[in-house]
C-alpha cells in the first residue's frame, strides 16, 4: 500500500485510469467496428453485423463519426497519463485546459443521459467535419451529405460556402477563415447540449485551494489564460514549487477523470463497475484531504 501523500493520491488517478481503461474496452465491444477480422481490413473491406461488406474508403467517413466519443475517450485516457508521468514539469499546466474539456464538457455530452441525442450527435458532428475538412475532404463531403439533416441552417450555409470555393492556392486564407467561422459553431454547439447536464454535486463543491480557489464555471477561463499567453501567469508558473505545481495536477486529473469515469460509467450499466466507481466516489474526500495537506 501506498505510504507517502502523493504516492496514495497517485495510487487512487490509477484506480480512475484503469476504470477508464475498462469503459473504454465495453464501448468498443460493443461498436461493430471492433468485430473486424484482419483479413477483411487486408481486403479493403469492412464487414457490418448483418454481414454485408463494405469498402473501406466508402466507409471510412462513418467509422470516424460513430466511434469519435471511443476514440475522444482513448485520448484523454492517454493524456492522463501523460501528464502524470511529467506532472512535476512547469510545461505541463498547458495540457490542463485540454483535461478539463474533454473530462467535463466533451464526456459529459457524449454520456450523459440528460442531453438531447440530436444535440449530441450535432455536436459530435460538428467536430469531426472541422477536423477533416482539409485532412480529409472526401470524408468531409460524404459525413456532410449522409447527416446534415441535424445541423441547423446557418451551420449548412457555412459548409456549402466552404464547399463552393475552387481548388486553388489563392483560397487558402478563404478556406481558413471559413473552417474557423465552423469551429465557433463547435463550441456553440457543446454548450447548447451543455446546457441540461446537472453537475455531480460531490465534484462541484471541491474547493480547490492550490492557487486556483475557483468553481467548475471559472477554471476553464483561468487555464485558458495558460493558452493565451498571459505573461504574468506564465512567468508564475514557472516560478510555482514542485510541489504545488503537483498538486494542482492531481487535483485537476482527479476532478475530470471522476467526473468522466461516473459519467460513462452510468452509460454503460455495467454493475461491477458501478460498484468500483461507488467507492472511488467515497474515498473522494480522504484523498482531497491528503491533496491539501501537502505542504510545499
Amino acid at each position: 500500500m501506498p505510504t507517502t501523500p502523493q504516492r496514495k493520491i497517485a495510487y487512487y488517478i490509477n484506480r480512475i485510469v484503469k476504470i477508464l481503461g475498462e469503459e473504454q474496452q465495453i464501448l468498443s465491444q460493443n461498436y461493430w467496428l471492433s468485430e473486424q477480422k484482419k483479413i477483411d481490413i487486408k481486403r479493403g473491406v469492412f464487414r457490418r453485423r448483418s454481414g454485408i461488406l463494405i469498402p473501406i474508403d466508402v466507409a471510412e467517413y462513418r467509422v470516424l463519426y460513430e466511434g469519435y466519443h471511443i476514440n475522444v475517450l482513448e485520448s484523454f485516457i492517454l493524456l492522463i497519463k501523460e501528464v502524470m508521468k511529467y506532472r512535476k514539469i512547469s510545461i505541463t499546466n498547458f495540457s490542463l485546459r485540454s483535461l478539463w474539456e474533454i473530462g467535463f464538457t466533451r464526456i459529459d455530452v457524449y454520456f450523459s443521459k440528460d442531453v438531447d441525442p440530436i444535440k449530441e450527435k450535432r455536436a459530435r458532428l460538428l467536430s469531426v467535419l472541422v477536423d477533416y475538412a482539409i485532412k480529409k475532404p472526401l470524408f468531409f463531403k460524404k459525413l456532410f451529405r449522409s447527416e446534415k439533416s441535424i445541423l441547423k441552417q446557418e451551420e449548412i450555409n457555412i459548409i456549402n460556402n466552404y464547399l463552393v470555393l475552387p481548388a486553388s492556392v489563392s483560397v487558402k486564407e478563404e478556406r481558413f477563415k471559413i473552417i474557423k467561422e465552423l469551429r465557433r459553431k463547435v463550441g456553440m454547439a457543446y454548450s447548447e447540449a451543455y446546457q441540461s447536464i446537472t453537475p455531480y454535486p460531490f465534484l462541484a463543491n471541491l474547493n480547490l485551494n492550490l492557487n486556483l480557489n475557483l468553481n467548475n464555471k471559472i477554471i476553464p477561463s483561468h487555464l485558458s489564460h495558460f493558452l493565451h499567453g498571459d505573461p504574468y501567469l506564465i512567468k508564475g508558473l514557472m516560478e510555482t514549487k514542485t510541489t504545488e505545481q503537483e498538486k494542482r495536477v492531481f487535483a485537476i486529473i482527479i476532478r475530470s477523470g471522476l467526473n468522466a469515469v461516473n459519467r460513462i460509467g452510468e452509460f454503460i450499466n455495467d454493475s461491477k463497475i458501478m460498484n468500483r466507481i461507488t467507492k472511488l466516489n467515497s474515498e473522494l474526500s480522504a484523498i482531497w484531504k491528503i491533496l491539501l495537506s501537502i505542504k510545499s
